[in-house]
């Protein structure tokens, strides 16, 4: 946790922490700076307060782990190569304050397959901010936004093949409650602003998981992880995936119990999804080398 004192979160002061799972980043943060959190292999979610108005470029870069972003509405600028090589990321909602996202942003986010606009005018963006994301995705959009972000996607961002659909933002999937921290005993729920006429399924690492792991009611949608499937999970924070027929719901969980009661490893944990992630196809594999080290560069100079 950092403490609410810290106004700034300095250039590189968390490069490479291979080991750091969570982070809490207070009210206080008005700026993360440069590589701030550049290359952090076990991220795996990442709430941005309001407070923050500035990210600096490759801040959450090469976070291989990342799956979960939430933005604030304070920003108006995504930097280059903010999100570059998030491989895990699917999905990322753009708030109406962002009027910029630059170069190489999201480049090799190779799972991202659904980006909200909550503005009905698209971003300015380059070229390349969408490199290497996969080739059939969706983009929400404001009602009656739809044929200035048809063109926006073939002729601006390059992504042709994607689908528009429209959506009012009131009517997106909004996280209530988390599941919050498991000790030891008893159940955990969250709750999603979605009807639950819409809820579909529960995910982890991008499988579906079996329904007696977790229980789901009305008001709005209400989810709770069953105390025996909590019991097979070891210390650490968890991120699942409430899928609607309109859209996902990130929903984060963590466990900390007392060592003497926790599992000594993951052995138990039902088969949800596998954590190694594939290489691209051998189809794509000289366009992602060259924007590797269209990427690289721009560390490097970011360095000088």
């Amino acid at each position: 946790v950092i403490p609410d004192s810290v106004t700034s979160i300095g250039e590189f002061a968390f490069l490479q922490c291979n080991s750091l799972a969570s982070v809490t980043i207070p009210d206080s943060v008005t700026t993360i700076e440069l590589q701030a959190f550049y290359q952090c292999e076990a991220l795996q979610s990442i709430t941005i307060p309001n407070s923050v108005t500035t990210i600096g470029n490759f801040a959450f870069a090469w976070n291989t782990s990342l799956t979960s972003v939430t933005l604030p509405d304070s920003i108006n600028t995504i930097g280059e190569g903010v999100f570059g090589a998030c491989e895990a990321l699917t999905s990322i909602t753009i708030p109406s304050s962002v009027e910029t996202i630059g170069d190489m942003a999201f480049m090799l986010c190779s799972s991202l397959d659904s980006i909200t606009f909550e503005n009905a005018t698209p971003p300015v963006i380059n070229s390349n901010a969408f490199d290497g994301v996969v080739d059939v995705g969706i983009v929400y959009c404001p009602e009656g936004s739809e044929a200035v972000y048809t063109e926006w996607l073939s002729t601006v961002a390059g992504l042709v093949n994607w689908e528009i659909l429209p959506r009012a933002v009131e009517d997106l999937p909004t996280v209530i409650e988390h599941f919050g921290t498991f000790s030891g005993s008893g159940t955990r729920s969250a709750s999603v602003s979605t009807d639950y006429a819409e809820f579909l399924y529960l995910e982890y690492d991008g499988l579906q998981m079996d329904d007696s792991y977790y229980s789901s009611t009305s008001g709005s949608t209400l989810i709770t992880l069953t105390e025996a499937y909590m019991d097979t999970l070891a210390n650490g924070d968890y991120v699942y995936r409430a899928v609607f027929t309109g859209g996902y719901a990130d929903l984060l969980l963590t466990v900390d119990v007392p060592s003497s009661a926790a599992p000594s490893s993951t052995a138990g944990l039902p088969q949800t999804g596998d954590n190694n992630r594939t290489l691209m196809p051998v189809v794509l594999a000289a366009v992602s080398l060259a924007a590797l080290c269209i990427l690289v560069r721009g560390v490097r100079r970011q360095h000088q």
